[in-house]
């Protein structure tokens, strides 16, 4: 990708019909992975109008799922889905992933990160061949060793302030 110059692609997103077309000039030399289950990529694609557009490269997913969620929280971001399982969704700036948050509220409360986790192994070593039941069980159970409400508490915290 860093090799392919001056593409007669458009940016994704970036169409406008009563515009310029904003083609691909080149790819950033570097990927930013996001420390999460997925380890999406942070891709910068410069265009031809000189600006960067920044995209999360997201695979071994329906990019599709991301497409609805934002449909219910009424967001409205560029998604170019590449393949079955990987897509192009427009950057949102100034963001922290739900796990960043949870990490975040953890650490300054000394909990562990993945005690949920932890426990739900206790059930078994690999959760993914739990039944749907089984699952329900362990996550319950993984439940009452914690409060269970740290993403309610950090969104809370970081919410803006009402004067």
């Amino acid at each position: 990708m860093v090799q392919a110059r001056d593409l007669e692609l458009t940016v994704p997103g970036a169409y406008d019909p009563f515009g310029p077309l904003v083609t691909i000039s080149s790819f950033n030399h570097t990927l930013q992975v996001i420390s999460s289950k997925q380890r999406p990529r942070k891709v910068i694609i410069r265009g031809s109008d000189g600006n960067d557009y920044t995209f999360l490269l997201k695979g071994h997913e329906d990019p599709r799922q991301d497409e609805r969620v934002m449909q219910l929280f009424g967001l409205r971001y560029s998604i170019v889905t590449l393949s079955e399982n990987s897509g192009l969704i427009g950057w949102v700036p100034n963001c922290d992933t739900l796990h960043t948050l949870i990490r975040e509220y953890r650490e300054k409360k000394g909990v562990m990160l993945s005690m949920e986790h932890k426990v739900m192994q206790s059930y078994v070593n690999d959760p993914e061949q739990l039944s749907l039941f089984q699952k329900v069980q362990a996550f319950e159970a993984a439940l009452e060793v914690t409060k269970g409400n740290d993403l309610q508490q950090i969104l809370w915290l970081k919410s803006p302030k009402q004067c």
